[in-house]
């Protein structure tokens, strides 16, 4: 059983690597063409940082509340908190 697993595993790399290769010779063939100037222009443009600002702002956001949430912790129930332990001075007054 280990020697299919092992042509198995193969057979998937060479396709990931095969469907990898010919993603890139696409994007290579055509790095000056009308789309390509038109997305590069749009993405890189004078607002590019205004863009990925407000793409990343939720997840700032988001991870800043997590971050506290979990600094807080979750409350302990009554039941469980341990019990006051007074010493004999306190008792007295």
């Amino acid at each position: 059983m280990r020697r299919g697993t092992d042509v198995t595993h193969r057979t998937s790399l060479a396709l990931v690597a095969l469907v990898l290769g010919s993603a890139a010779r696409r994007a290579a063939a055509c790095p000056d063409c009308s789309v390509a100037r038109v997305v590069r222009a749009s993405v890189f443009d004078g607002g590019f940082a205004t863009h990925l600002l407000l793409i990343a702002l939720p997840l700032l956001v988001l991870t800043v509340i997590c971050a506290l949430l979990y600094r807080i912790g979750r409350p302990v129930a009554s039941a469980q908190r341990a019990p006051v332990i007074r010493s004999q001075e306190d008792s007295r007054s």
